[in-house]
C-alpha cells in the first residue's frame, strides 16, 4: 500500500543543491518501506529500505546517503543501526529493566563506573544494574547524542544526559548530570551490542 510520495528539488542550477527534509504523515506507528529514486552517474537508480520503524527516529530524522553508483553508504547503515540500539539501551533505564539491559550487552561486557573498580563479568554487571534499577526510579529529563563513529565491527557512541533519580523507598529526588561513552560490537547475526561502557558526572564535586 502506497502511503505517500514526495519530490525533492536537489538543485536546478550550477553548484546549487538542497538539503530540505521530507515529511510524511503516517496513519499509525508501524514499520514501513522507504523507496528512493535518484539520478546516479549511470542513470536512474532506486534504493529500497525495508522495515523502517518510525519509533526509532522520533526526535530525529531518517537519513539516506547514497554513493555515485546509487548504493546506500554502508557507514550510514551501520551508524543508524548503532543509534537505534543505543536508544534501546537508554530506554531500559527508565523502564528499570535489568533483563532488557543485559540482553543488549555482549557476554564479555565491561562497565567502568566512576570511583569504583571495573566490572568485567556478566554477573557483576547484572548485580550493579539490578541494584541501581532497584534503588531508583529513573526519569530522563534530556539525553543528547553527541557523536557516533563506526569502524568495521566496532562503534562508539558519546552522549550527555540529565536525569532525575527518585529513591523507590522514599526520599528526595536527586538530579544527576553526566556523560557516557558506549562501545558496541557487531555480532555474528549483524546486530550490535554494548561491549564497554564508561560514564562520569558533570556535576561539580561536593565539598
Amino acid at each position: 500500500q502506497l502511503i505517500g510520495t514526495r519530490l525533492i528539488e536537489t538543485g536546478s542550477g550550477y553548484n546549487a543543491q538542497s538539503v530540505l527534509p521530507v515529511h510524511f504523515g503516517l496513519p499509525r506507528q508501524q514499520e514501513v518501506d522507504v523507496e528512493l529514486t535518484l539520478m546516479a552517474k549511470d542513470g536512474r537508480k532506486t534504493v529500497l529500505l525495508r522495515n523502517v520503524d518510525p519509533k526509532d527516529h522520533v526526535g530525529s530524522h531518517l537519513v539516506v546517503k547514497v554513493d555515485a553508483e546509487g548504493r546506500i553508504a554502508q557507514d550510514l547503515i551501520d551508524a543508524d543501526a548503532v543509534e537505534r540500539q543505543w536508544r534501546r539501551v537508554i530506554a531500559t533505564f527508565e523502564e528499570g529493566d535489568v533483563d532488557a539491559f543485559m540482553a543488549l550487552t555482549t557476554q564479555d561486557v565491561v562497565l567502568m563506573p566512576p570511583g569504583e573498580k571495573t566490572l568485567s563479568s556478566g554477573e557483576a554487571v547484572r548485580s550493579l544494574m539490578a541494584d541501581f534499577f532497584g534503588t531508583y526510579a529513573i526519569e530522563l529529563q534530556s539525553i543528547s547524542l553527541e557523536e557516533i563513529v563506526v569502524a568495521g565491527d566496532w562503534a562508539f557512541v558519546r552522549d550527555t544526559y540529565v536525569s532525575n533519580l527518585t529513591p523507590r523507598s522514599g526520599g528526595e529526588t536527586v538530579r544527576a548530570r553526566g556523560k557516557n561513552v558506549w562501545i558496541l560490537q557487531r555480532q555474528a547475526d549483524g546486530s550490535w551490542k554494548v561491549a564497554r561502557n564508561m560514564w562520569n558526572s558533570s556535576d561539580p564535586p561536593t565539598q
